[in-house]
């Protein structure tokens, strides 16, 4: 039971307080889960920058893994600010876009910093302190979304150029008179 938490009266109120109580209890395990995984990704940060997770079908990795645990803490975070920030850190370390648009050395500086101030922010949640702003956090945060928004031009840029090249096959196929093929339509067929 919590220090100072009144206990409620009538049966419904009752299983509501144990309901609520179980959650909380359940949330501190996974955010302490976050933060051993937090540690291990830091130790770990060569790594993870080098995308060192493991694919989809195979076994998990252990940097895979302890990712996930980072993740499964988000949604029992209640303090919004707290959720937040282990979002972006969340996303600094899975998404790979500080790699991408900064290079490695800051990369692997970037995913770091990033493991350090959640530490710090989970740490402060647990103890029960004030969510503290951070101005490190808040330039990896204006570094991310100018990130984001770089690889959201580029995915659509991309797309656009993928469109236009089927609009010109499609029009060379009308203006032959015979179809051509798309590299993936090759690669479908069997091989003679």
């Amino acid at each position: 039971m919590v220090r100072g938490a009144q206990v409620p009266k009538g049966p419904r109120a009752q299983h509501r307080f144990e309901r609520e109580q179980a959650l909380t209890a359940h949330g501190r395990d996974k955010v302490d889960d976050a933060i051993s995984a937090l540690r291990f990704l830091q130790r770990h940060t060569r790594e993870v920058v080098e995308g060192d997770f493991a694919l989809p079908d195979a076994a998990p990795s252990d940097l895979a893994a302890h990712y996930e645990r980072l993740g499964q803490a988000i949604p029992y975070l209640t303090t919004t600010a707290t959720r937040t920030d282990i979002e972006l850190v969340h996303d600094i370390v899975g998404d790979g876009l500080f790699e991408r648009y900064r290079g490695p050395g800051a990369a692997r500086h970037a995913v770091w910093l990033a493991c350090r101030l959640g530490q710090a922010g989970l740490g402060r949640y647990l103890r029960g302190e004030p969510w503290q702003s951070s101005e490190e956090l808040a330039q990896l945060r204006s570094d991310h979304a100018e990130y984001s928004q770089l690889y959201t031009e580029e995915m659509e840029a991309n797309a656009a150029a993928e469109q236009e090249w089927r609009k010109a096959q499609a029009g060379a196929r009308q203006k032959k008179g015979k179809q051509v093929r798309t590299p993936e339509q090759e690669a479908d067929s069997p091989s003679k």
